[in-house]
């Protein structure tokens, strides 16, 4: 089991105070209506990422030098997660958010490359490359950018969407009290508003996915909230002040202060 993420505890908190106006919103209805639907999710793969970049690492006698997990996180696929009213539940991966996982995953292997080079420098005396002056060696050393070269010597890092469809795609049965979700025999705790869902941590101790928490559903077709507008705070009083040319200079006002 991997090392638990100090980011995660973040989101965790992120999410508990943003919904906590909902704790109460649900009294005196059934709390399971306020998952009936079909919602928008993400699961986070970078553990799986991270093993594979591992059997890399030690395959280029690197693997003692960086912990990969310190750098390659937050590789998150969509998926899609429905509630029916019959008890019945289930979750699908989404085809279209993987080449935007691969993208992600392949940039932040370039930079675990990148950072494990500066090591082996480090430990050479070689301390004088910054970013781009170690990029630009790469490339007059091995002809090809430090891209290109993860690219096509550092093979099947992500895993394939078959893979992870076979891991995420699943179904079953589930319950709802008070902030409690009941998921083939899992229990999770969570906060619900209108359109949003917050499974915040397992409150048993089996949780199938361990590294998702918080996960954060959004019912679909919500719509975002619009930005909020800075309004004009300049008072009706003000805008005469000005208009009358009532308005001392700027200066005028540096010499009364002085």
């Amino acid at each position: 089991m991997r090392k638990f993420s100090f980011r995660k505890i973040k989101y965790m908190l992120i999410g508990v105070i943003a919904l906590t106006a909902f704790i109460f919103a649900g009294c005196g209805r059934n709390p399971a209506k306020a998952f009936y639907g079909t919602f928008e999710s993400t699961v986070d793969i970078s553990g799986y990422v991270c093993e594979r970049a591992d059997e890399w690492m030690s395959t280029a006698l690197m693997s003692e030098l960086i912990d990969s997990d310190d750098i390659i996180t937050d590789i998150r696929l969509s998926v899609t997660i429905k509630f029916n009213e019959d008890g019945t539940w289930s979750q699908t991966a989404d085809e279209s958010s993987y080449e935007s996982v691969v993208a992600d995953g392949y940039e932040k292997m370039e930079e675990l490359v990148r950072q494990l080079l500066k090591l082996r420098l480090n430990g050479a005396g070689e301390t004088g490359y910054d970013d781009d002056a170690l990029d630009e060696l790469i490339e007059e050393t091995i002809g090809m950018t430090l891209s290109e070269y993860v690219n096509e010597y550092v093979t099947d890092i992500i895993p394939s969407f078959e893979e992870l469809s076979d891991i995420y795609n699943t179904e079953g049965r589930y319950e709802v009290t008070e902030n409690v979700l009941l998921r083939d025999g899992i229990q999770e705790a969570y906060f619900a508003g209108d359109d949003t869902i917050v499974i915040t941590a397992p409150v048993s101790g089996n949780a199938v996915w361990e590294n998702d928490y918080p996960m954060i559903l959004i019912k679909e077709g919500a719509v975002s909230p619009e930005p909020v507008e800075i309004e004009n705070t300049e008072t009706s009083q003000d805008k005469t002040d000005s208009d009358s040319g009532d308005e001392e200079p700027a200066e005028k006002e540096i010499i009364e202060l002085n």
